[in-house]
Formats: structure tokens, C-alpha cells, sequence
């Protein structure tokens, strides 16, 4: 979870004054679905998603990609 909300926090820093058409969020349906030993993978995708929902709220295009599983090459 800490490494995404460093991230989420780098992104909200440098991109404070820059005017920006849309911003595209890549996350995982786990942060919907949940899954077996992956509570803090579901979690930090989950505050993803919630991030690119306030973005959205206050005017920004968010687009917010949740993507499945992956099957023959790991992450």
C-alpha cells in the first residue's frame, strides 16, 4: 500500500499547476473482487481507484483502467 500512496502523492506534487486534458489510471479488478492473500494488492488498487473517482469529481477526464489477471507473465 505504501509504494501506491507514494506514488498518488509524487502524482498530485508535480502535476499540481499543470493543466492536463485527461489522466489515465491503470489498476486491477482486485480492488473490486478482493482475492486469496492479496488484501494489501486489493487495497492500494483500491485507493487508485478512489483517487481517479475524486480526480473526476472536481473536473479532471479520468479514465481508469481495472485490469484482470495476469496469466503467463507475472508482474
Amino acid at each position: 500500500l505504501a509504494p501506491k500512496n507514494q506514488v498518488l502523492s509524487g502524482i498530485h506534487t508535480a502535476l499540481t499547476e499543470t493543466p492536463l486534458d485527461f489522466m489515465v489510471f491503470m489498476s486491477s479488478l482486485s480492488s473490486w473482487l478482493g482475492g486469496l492473500g492479496g488484501l494489501d494488492y486489493a487495497a492500494a488498487n483500491a485507493a487508485f481507484d478512489a483517487h481517479a473517482h475524486k480526480l473526476s469529481k472536481i473536473g479532471l477526464h479520468t479514465i481508469l483502467i481495472n485490469w484482470d489477471g495476469w496469466s503467463d507473465v507475472g508482474m
